[in-house]
């Protein structure tokens, strides 16, 4: 269950897969990137039910809270809202929160099972992400261009797929920016 995603130019690559607390994958193509807003995007690991049943709350409270606003929400906003959620409720999912707003523009948050909350320049997590590390710190170049972005996510994931058993068996992609999500 690798996942990455990566800021200025927005690739979100999810390597989907869906495991049965163990070893065994139930389900090779799972599709975890959710849409939490028009311009923000989460990627899921963890206990599959759990995490997908706060996406689809925290979609629910960011629409609210969009209309209540009348602007569109903060980036940040959603990952507090995972942040919280994974906390108070001890969770065992971690999330990759990113999204575009006017504010602060591209935005790419961390939340791990504890519901600490990192603001990155590109992330992983799942179980995957382990082998892949050194290939990202090695490769990895702030300011890529959209295919060099794109390309990077996809040979990170063409990597974790390699050694990790319990990941799926596609790639997904999405893109993110000031005109909307392109998945």
């Amino acid at each position: 269950m690798f996942y990455s995603a990566l800021i200025p130019v927005f690739t979100f690559i999810k390597h989907s897969g869906t495991s049965a607390g163990g070893v065994y994958t139930v389900d090779r193509v799972a599709d975890k990137i959710d849409f939490v807003h028009d311009h923000i995007c989460v990627l899921r690991s963890g206990a599959a039910g759990q995490s997908q049943q706060t996406a689809h709350k925290i979609r629910y409270l960011i629409d609210s809270h969009s209309i209540e606003q009348g602007k569109l929400p903060h980036v940040l906003t959603a990952a507090r809202m995972f942040q919280k959620i994974n906390y108070e409720k001890q969770l065992q999912t971690g999330y990759i929160v990113a999204g575009w707003d006017p504010y602060r523009g591209p935005q790419v948050y961390s939340v791990n099972l504890g519901g600490a909350t990192l603001e990155r320049d590109f992330t992983m997590g799942g179980s995957g992400s382990g082998f892949i590390y050194g290939y990202c710190d090695a490769n990895y170049k702030p300011n890529m261009t959209y295919e060099e972005a794109k390309n990077f996510c996809i040979t990170a994931v063409s990597l974790a797929m390699k050694r990790d058993g319990s990941s799926g068996g596609i790639i997904r992609t999405a893109n993110i920016t000031e005109k909307g999500i392109e998945k």
